[in-house]
């Protein structure tokens, strides 16, 4: 195992509920339409999708950016084109959107164990 300090990197942290029998489908279409979207912009370093063990599905998207200033400079409209495409492929009212607790929590990764 390794422990590296790393440069800090902005950590964008999204809650959703998602019908759990469409689980699969939200992960592939959240990397059809904010993935491969997001990877054309500067700062965008990639994500993670969580599940709960106890809530079935109450989702963690993880999005790491080299800054905070990198994800605001994603356009509103390219946000909004996104989840409207994700919502289609999932289906409407199969996910819902909890919190964005980077929002009222902001947080940086400074370090990994691998």
């Amino acid at each position: 195992m390794n422990f590296t300090k790393t440069k800090p990197q902005f950590v964008e942290e999204l809650i959703f509920r998602v019908d759990p029998a469409y689980i699969d489908a939200y992960i592939e279409a959240d990397y059809e339409t904010f993935g491969k979207t997001l990877s054309r912009y500067p700062g965008y370093l990639g994500g993670e999708v969580w599940a709960s063990k106890t809530e079935p599905g109450l989702l963690h998207n993880i999005i790491f950016w080299e800054s905070e200033e990198a994800l605001r400079a994603i356009p509103k409209e390219v946000a909004a084109e996104c989840d409207a495409r994700l919502n289609a492929i999932v289906g409407e009212g199969r996910i819902t959107f909890v919190a964005a607790r980077h929002a009222s929590e902001p947080f940086e990764k400074i370090a990994e164990v691998k």
